[in-house]
């Protein structure tokens, strides 16, 4: 979320190679863009819960967008967010339409949402099994919120992710790949 204050504030002065992900119609929101860009993250704009036109005037700055995408919304958000080349399907859409749809742009599907529960344990299996999935499919986009929490359980994580072989990147990354 985009909400301005000290769990984001985690995020996006973190070492860590974190996307930082920004609501339009958020308090704050054209600020933690520019905070997060300042501090060298990426930056997606969440297109979930906005309507195309808001989506876009914070896209210009971002490296792309997160939504729930089906065939009709993803024609209307891909037009108003034009020179975006990054589109990131928050929801697992099975449409197959989607690819066809996207064009040029880059279209990737988010693996896991770690912290769907507000539980250590929890946190700590979603992040694990990302973890088998970026071994066997050789990437896996996470999606987390900002909070104390989850941003500890990350810290954590990333250290056994390191020793596994495995890096935690922006997800304009994997983009290119």
């Amino acid at each position: 979320g985009s909400r301005a204050g000290p769990e984001l504030d985690l995020f996006t002065n973190s070492p860590l190679a974190f996307t930082v992900v920004v609501a339009p119609n958020d308090d704050g929101a054209a600020d933690a863009s520019s905070a997060a860009r300042a501090a060298g993250k990426a930056v997606l704009v969440d297109a979930s819960t906005a309507k195309p036109a808001q989506v876009a005037t914070l896209a210009h700055d971002a490296d792309g967008v997160l939504a729930s995408l089906d065939a009709h919304a993803a024609r209307a958000l891909l037009h108003a967010v034009g020179g975006t080349e990054l589109v990131v399907d928050a929801g697992l859409s099975e449409d197959d339409r989607l690819p066809e749809i996207a064009g040029k742009k880059h279209l990737l599907w988010r693996d896991v949402i770690a912290d769907a529960r507000d539980s250590g344990p929890y946190i700590d299996f979603m992040l694990r099994s990302a973890l088998a999935i970026a071994q066997r499919h050789g990437s896996a986009i996470v999606l987390v919120h900002a909070r104390p929490d989850t941003f500890n359980a990350v810290k954590k994580f990333a250290d056994r992710a390191d020793r596994d072989g495995a890096d935690i990147v922006p997800v304009t990354a994997l983009a290119s790949t």
